[in-house]
C-alpha cells in the first residue's frame, strides 16, 4: 500500500485522522509480517546453505562452494561433448576416464559393472590439476555421473574398490543443478547426515572414509535441471608400466 494513501493531512478532521492512523497501523503490521516472513525464509535458506560453516558433521568431509571458476561453461561442454553411456540398470549417465589404460569394475555378484577407460576431456584437465593441487597428490581417475533430472539418483555405496588408493581423499566436483548428498556410518546406518552440493563446488571425502561410511545421491524432492559430478581418485597401480592415454583423442 502506498504511504500517500494512509498519510494524515494537516488540518483534517480528527475522525479522518483516526481512520488514517488505523490504516497506517494495519499497513505497518502487514509490512512487519512480510519482513518477518522474509527473515524466516532467509534464515531457512541460510541454514540450508550453511554446508559445514559452524555445523558439526560427523562425516569426515570438507566443502568448498566456489571451487570451479566458470561452472556453467564447464557443464555445457561436458554435457554436450562427452560420449556418455546410460546402462539399463543405472539411473544416470556415466563416463569413466583415466590417465592410464586400466579398466574399472565395481559392484558384486550379478551387479558387477566394468568400464573401459577413456581419455580425459581437455575441459577436465584444469579441474584435475586444481584437485591435485588441493590434495597434494596425483589423481589418475575421474568417474563422471550425469543426472538428467530429479529422478536420476545413485544408491548407498562406498568407493572402496581395491584398485583405488584408500590413503588419499576422494574429490567430488559438481557442476549444474544443486543436489543433495547423504552420508551414513557403517556402525549406524540410521544416522544420516546431509550436505547440499552447489554448482561449482568441491566436496572432499577424507582418506580412509570409504572403510567406515557410505554415501548416496537421492532423488530430488523438487523439479531440477541436470547435474554432473566428477569424482577424482588416486589409482593404486598408477605408474607401473601402464599406457598413458592422450586427452587429444577426445578434443
Amino acid at each position: 500500500m502506498r504511504r500517500s494513501l494512509v498519510r494524515a493531512q494537516v488540518g483534517e478532521p480528527t475522525k479522518r485522522n483516526g481512520k488514517c492512523n488505523r490504516q497506517r497501523l494495519t499497513c505497518d503490521k502487514h509490512t512487519a509480517n512480510c519482513n518477518s516472513m522474509a527473515a524466516n525464509r532467509n534464515s531457512s535458506e541460510s541454514n540450508r546453505n550453511s554446508n559445514l560453516k559452524g555445523v558439526a558433521m560427523k562425516a569426515p568431509v570438507t566443502y568448498d562452494a566456489s571451487f570451479v571458476a566458470n561452472p556453467d561453461a564447464l557443464f555445457t561442454t561436458l554435457w554436450n561433448e562427452l560420449e556418455w553411456e546410460r546402462r539399463a540398470d543405472a539411473p544416470r549417465r556415466e563416463y569413466y576416464c583415466n590417465d592410464v589404460d586400466v579398466p574399472y569394475a565395481y559392484g558384486t555378484g550379478s551387479y558387477v559393472r566394468e568400464y573401459l577407460p577413456r581419455p580425459m576431456h581437455p575441459a577436465l584437465l584444469p579441474i584435475k590439476a586444481a584437485v591435485e593441487a588441493r590434495i597434494g597428490s596425483p589423481m589418475e581417475v575421474c568417474f563422471l555421473n550425469g543426472y538428467e533430472d530429479a529422478r536420476d539418483q545413485l544408491g548407498w555405496h562406498a568407493d572402496d574398490s581395491d584398485s583405488m588408493r584408500d590413503d588419499l581423499p576422494i574429490a567430488i566436483v559438481t557442476v549444474g543443478a544443486r543436489r543433495e548428498i547423504m552420508f551414513r556410518p557403517n556402525i549406524n546406518t540410521l544416522e544420516i547426515e546431509r550436505l547440499w552440493l552447489d554448482n561449482g563446488s568441491l566436496c572432499l571425502m577424507a582418506a580412509g572414509m570409504q572403510d567406515a561410511w557410505q554415501h548416496k545421491i537421492p532423488k530430488a524432492g523438487f523439479a531440477c535441471g541436470p547435474r554432473i559430478s566428477m569424482t577424482f581418485r588416486g589409482l593404486m597401480l598408477a605408474g607401473k608400466g601402464m599406457t598413458k592415454l592422450s586427452a587429444a583423442a577426445v578434443a
